[in-house]
């Protein structure tokens, strides 16, 4: 019995693959993803008065965000990478006062 033909991985477009370069990025789908909120997570308005809440998909506070003085408290461990991209989100949509 012949092996079934493989389809080839599915390419988003704008989306650099293994073995395809960066440049191949279009440069404002780049800064699109820059400003995006990282689709692991949400953000509400917090019981108290001026707090913002990042929680994750199962509804975890993971840090909480205060529009007064533009701090952020990590309550659990998140990688950096998203860290940066949350803080910088939050600052960016919710400026201080």
């Amino acid at each position: 019995m012949p092996a079934k033909p493989q389809k080839p991985p599915r390419r988003l477009p704008g989306v650099a693959h293994a073995g395809t370069s960066q440049r191949q990025i279009p440069e404002n789908l780049a800064v699109q993803k820059l400003n995006a909120a990282p689709h692991r997570y949400g953000f509400r308005r917090a019981q108290s008065p001026g707090m913002i809440e990042v929680v994750n998909e199962n509804s975890y506070v993971m840090a909480e965000y205060s529009e007064r003085t533009g701090s952020v408290k990590w309550r659990r461990v998140v990688a950096a990478s998203e860290r940066d991209q949350i803080e910088n989100w939050l600052k960016d949509h919710y400026p201080t006062a």
